[in-house]
């Protein structure tokens, strides 16, 4: 799990750096809010290891970086007669190991702290818990709405919705006295012209159509609401 993204910040570097200050301002105040040495102890082996593994991962990515190189001089470069050098292997130097569930461990703590005595907005500053962005939007549950009007092609009808940071959507449409829902490909500008070949040329027909949002060409959320249509020859 991950803390809050409403107060806890998402990249790596910007973790290491909110989680130092976390620590140090609950070691001065962690006492004072009634919460154990012990306690306060665990968060300052939680935030070695935050800080360890940040360094470790981005000394490997180096190594890395450097072996690509070595590897692009050993074989494509200029000949100029040196003796090739491989890169220094990264050494770490970690902190005393702690168990699993930093991140889980954190979040429980903040609810602690701010249901202790003497919490306040100030305090709450200080550790960096406060609030300061939206919740994410989870885009499981999201339902999406639209707009639809017939065409003036014969036996077409135009879908209105907004995209709303999703890559687009793809309209559902059933004909009337079944179950089976036929399915257009994803629409990247609204609105969408939607053509039906219908069941019986030269009569009118009633659709059934509902939407649902893609992201990264998977379709996401939930569906919309149905509306009705009646495609015109």
């Amino acid at each position: 799990m991950r803390p809050d993204q409403r107060w806890f910040p998402t990249s790596r570097a910007e973790r290491v750096a909110w989680f130092h200050n976390f620590a140090t301002v609950f070691t001065d105040i962690g006492i004072g809010l009634g919460f154990s040495q012990a306690e306060i102890d665990s968060v300052n082996a939680d935030n070695a290891i935050v800080k360890a593994s940040a360094n470790a991962i981005a000394s490997v990515r180096a190594f890395d970086r450097a072996v690509i190189a070595f590897e692009r001089n050993a074989l494509s470069g200029r000949s100029t007669g040196a003796t090739l050098s491989f890169p220094a292997t990264p050494e770490f130097a970690m902190p005393p190991m702690v168990k699993n569930g930093v991140f889980e461990r954190l979040e429980r703590l903040v609810r602690r702290i701010r249901l202790a005595n003497g919490y306040n907005e100030d305090v709450g500053v200080q550790l960096g818990i406060v609030p300061t962005r939206s919740r994410a939007i989870d885009v499981s549950q999201v339902v999406p709405s639209f707009r639809m009007s017939t065409s003036g092609d014969k036996y077409s009808f135009a879908v209105k919705a907004a995209k709303r940071g999703y890559d687009g959507f793809r309209v559902e449409y059933r004909r009337n006295m079944t179950n089976e829902w036929e399915s257009t490909p994803t629409f990247t500008r609204s609105p969408a012209q939607i053509r039906v070949k219908p069941t019986k040329f030269g009569e009118p027909e009633l659709l059934h159509v509902r939407i649902r949002m893609v992201k990264a060409d998977q379709a996401v959320g939930k569906y919309s609401d149905e509306q009705t249509v009646v495609i015109l020859p």
